[in-house]
């Protein structure tokens, strides 16, 4: 697992552009990854949990990370236009982010994409297998026991997509297991 936590490492490591509604983003090389919540308005958008509909596909999704990818998708579509292989990447609140943009980037460019989520809160509200199918190569790296992992609720529809990866021994849920220094530990 040792190039997962270099590539873990990789993704939460500034400097950030800061663009749309508060959303840090970086492109390196062929990897774009999503920064973790850390203001008050990503707060806010954690929280808006009601399902977005998009409209063309008819499928949902949590509302507050539709609305943050949304604010920086034109120029996030700009910027990799030219990379042949892109690989999404992002932490947390980034996770979440990222999962979006692996789906907007294959569906309006064509392209091959693949994607590294970790301590990803669920996405995807009661995603029909088709829908799922799209997520094939996003691997979703999740300690076990990070209460992160496990909001929105299931009850409340939402699932997690990509082939779940977990780390660590079986935990009670805790915010201590979402932090970096708990993936870093695990991921050796």
């Amino acid at each position: 697992m040792g190039d997962a936590l270099t590539l873990y490492n990789r993704t939460i490591k500034r400097p950030w552009v800061t663009s749309g509604l508060d959303v840090q983003y970086k492109l390196v090389g062929n990897e774009l990854s999503f920064q973790c919540t850390v203001s008050k308005s990503d707060w806010r958008h954690n929280f808006m949990i009601q399902p977005y509909r998009n409209t063309k596909t008819k499928w949902y999704a949590h509302k507050g990370f539709v609305l943050l990818y949304k604010s920086v998708r034109d120029e996030i579509l700009e910027l990799v236009k030219d990379i042949p292989l892109v690989h999404v990447c992002g932490y947390s609140q980034g996770a979440a982010i990222a999962t979006l943009a692996l789906e907007d980037i294959r569906f309006s460019s064509g392209k091959a994409v693949e994607g590294s989520v970790f301590g990803s809160p669920r996405v995807l509200w009661l995603p029909p297998k088709e829908i799922r199918s799209r997520f094939t190569s996003l691997v979703n790296w999740q300690v076990r026991g990070d209460i992160a992992t496990k909001a929105p609720f299931a009850w409340l529809g939402y699932r997690h997509v990509g082939s779940v990866k977990k780390l660590g021994p079986c935990s009670i849920l805790s915010a201590t297991k979402h932090e970096p220094a708990s993936y870093r530990k695990y991921l050796e």
